[in-house]
């Protein structure tokens, strides 16, 4: 959970608006007679943006720490090939400004993003979480201006996590491209603009109502100036039909400015069609030519590519096989896991390694070192993920969701302070411990002993012991012990706080203020959330014909509110991959945007054996499950046990 922490001052320096004043004229501007006009100022700041502020009055300045499960208790969240010694590739599921905000500047190396595109408010679910559909309502709320903001929040510390050698690929359509561009002038310098990139596809729908539209616009911009380009590695640079419609009648070559030497700004490649063997399900899943184009001609091996809008995984795909190390952040839970489960194929097929306990190598002819795949969560924390975490991990996690200070005092139970008279205790990590009597007891007595000083002179002190839950005799020792704090006249207050409650949110944001005018409940609950897994039901046979079987997952259902709205099958699982790719993702649209969990599946296995078998169940509030089973298969019958 570790990481290094981003200073104010770092952030200041990385995040300063370029001076363009000689580029816009501005001064011309104002003396001139167009300047009572309508025309556009462009040397305002980007919409959204306040000097002192910059965006943190917009999108809270929450702490929001990451959690990254220990791969000893969750190996399915820190996936090894044998090269420890190599930095992982780390997926994150959450928002990912607040991840984008604690990552060091001058950090990565090129970003490509596929953010939503302004198309307009009837809006088609991608996964069916709703983190998606709540993000979707913040995002165009206010239309294209809260669209705006909403992007250029995350532009901005795209920028500064930028080396100075890095380079930007914005991926947007003809809705929005324009006002995208005007503001990424304002926030990475016009000068530092290259490219607008023109990806033209054949596929679609055509209209006789207007030129049927076949394109959408990449924004190509570097950090500084300067940059890696590398034109020479992009491949397939003309097509044997363009270079045909080159050619005169008499079959004599027509040079066009050197462009078959050199890569154009507009690409002739196809969008996936729905049997590509690329394909995953994902309906706005790109081709992974159109990345490796970007990722080819902007970056070196070794290099760090990252995508915080990550859907499908293709750029983290082409990323792995070009021997870069990959950061991907979606607000999914399905995509993240269909995109680590795509990413781990990957990784098997470069190392040579399948992923299990005995690490054996079976698949590379020539296998390479490959970096681990490790799973992080920002702000939507499994409950379940917490399980084998350190204490003092642990401690941390919730002092920085306080924004509070680490107690530095002689003390067993007082743990962290914040405002003044905000006294913290923190329970244990996992989440199937409770907090005891003995320790609110001793948290109390070492609070009575520590500020026995400035309770006497009248000042107050709020306690507060946070866990996942309490003993059965807390509460009535608490009541006790009020009343006895009153009877001397000492002002204590002590509360009892599930870590997993409302009452926990509602503290965070008094604790951040209401300074943050987008900071409502629903906001809230969006940033910050510790969910349960759903149930996984049982794996049951319905049906063998030879060696093909139709496996039905039974009594799998959510928790509280929650709905089904994917399940995953694999039929070789090794405990911490889905590598069928084709039942990657399994389920029904349901009305506008909705969807719901399809539980059926086949198989045909190649051969009789031993096969494990598993199911994976996600629901609408980021929760998972898995549930395994073993089949044996001999001579047309078989035994499945779970």
């Amino acid at each position: 959970m570790a990481r290094k922490k981003v200073t104010k001052n770092e952030v200041v320096q990385a995040t300063s608006l370029p001076q363009q004043d000689k580029f816009f004229a501005t001064e011309n501007l104002k003396r001139s007679a167009r300047a009572g006009t309508q025309l556009p100022d462009p040397t305002h700041a980007p919409y959204g943006y306040d000097a002192a502020a910059q965006f943190k009055h917009l999108f809270p300045a929450l702490e929001l720490p990451i959690l990254r499960p220990p791969a000893s208790h969750h190996p399915e969240d820190r996936v090894s090939f044998g090269s420890p010694e190599l930095k992982p590739n780390e997926l994150f599921l959450g928002d990912n400004l607040y991840l984008l905000r604690q990552m060091p500047s001058e950090s990565v190396d090129l970003i490509y993003i596929d953010p939503p595109f302004f198309s307009n408010r009837t809006y088609t679910q991608i996964w069916g979480d709703d983190n998606e559909v709540r993000s979707f309502n913040d995002i165009f709320q206010d239309g294209m201006f809260s669209y705006l903001a909403w992007l250029n929040a995350r532009l901005w510390e795209m920028k500064r996590v930028l080396k100075s050698t890095g380079s930007i690929y914005v991926h947007c359509d003809w809705h929005a491209s324009h006002y995208i561009k005007a503001e990424m002038d304002k926030i990475f310098a016009y000068d530092n603009f290259l490219n607008e990139i023109i990806w033209h596809y054949q596929t679609g729908g055509a209209s006789k109502e207007h030129y049927s539209r076949k394109h959408d616009v990449i924004l190509f911009y570097t950090k500084t100036g300067k940059k890696k380009f590398y034109p020479d590695r992009v491949p397939d640079r003309r097509t044997e039909k363009s270079l045909a419609r080159a050619q005169n009648p008499n079959g004599a070559r027509i040079s066009i400015d050197n462009t078959d030497k050199l890569p154009l700004d507009v690409w002739d490649i196809q969008a996936l069609n729905p049997v590509a063997i690329e394909r995953i399900g994902y309906p706005t899943q790109k081709p992974e030519a159109l990345l490796e184009r970007i990722i080819r001609a902007s970056s070196d091996e070794s290099d760090v590519v990252a995508d915080f809008f990550v859907g499908g995984g293709t750029t983290g795909a082409v990323a792995l096989k070009n021997g870069r190390r990959f950061i991907g952040c979606d607000i999914s839970r399905v995509a993240i896991s269909v995109s680590a489960s795509r990413l781990i194929e990957i990784g098997e097929e470069i190392s040579g390694v399948i992923v299990s306990p005995s690490k054996t190598a079976t698949l590379s002819m020539s296998p390479q070192p490959f970096a681990d795949i490790q799973i992080g969560y920002v702000g939507n924390y499994p409950i379940d993920k917490f399980k084998g975490i350190s204490q003092e991990e642990f401690t941390k996690f919730v002092l920085d969701l306080y924004q509070a200070s680490a107690f530095t005092g002689q003390a067993k139970y007082i743990h962290g302070l914040a405002n003044g008279k905000l006294v913290l205790s923190v329970g244990s990590g996992d989440p199937d411990a409770k907090v005891s009597v003995e320790q609110v007891k001793g948290f109390v007595e070492e609070t009575l002993r520590q500020y026995q000083k400035q309770l006497s002179q009248g000042e107050e002190k709020v306690l507060q012991v946070i866990g996942w839950g309490f003993e059965p005799g807390v509460e009535a020792w608490k009541g006790q012990a009020i009343n006895a704090l009153n009877k001397k006249s000492i002002k204590m207050q002590i509360e009892l706080v599930s870590l997993s409650s409302e009452s926990f949110r509602q503290r965070i944001f008094r604790q951040i203020g209401e300074r943050n005018i987008d900071l409502k409940l629903n906001r809230l609950n969006q940033l910050l959330s510790f969910t349960s897994s759903p149930y996984a039901g049982a794996i049951q046979v319905v049906k063998q014909e030879g060696l093909k079987f139709t496996f039905k997952l039974d009594g799998a259902k959510a928790v509280g509110t929650g709905r089904l709205i994917n399940c995953q099958w694999d039929f070789s699982y090794d405990g911490s991959r889905f590598a069928s790719r084709e039942h990657a993702l399994n389920r029904e649209k349901k009305g506008q945007g909705d969807f719901e969990a399809v539980f059926i599946a086949e198989h045909t296995f190649e051969k009789n054996g031993l096969y494990n078998i598993a199911a994976r169940v996600q629901d609408n509030l980021d929760g998972e499950t898995v549930t395994t089973a073993i089949l044996t298969v001999k001579d047309g019958s078989y035994e499945i046990k779970s």
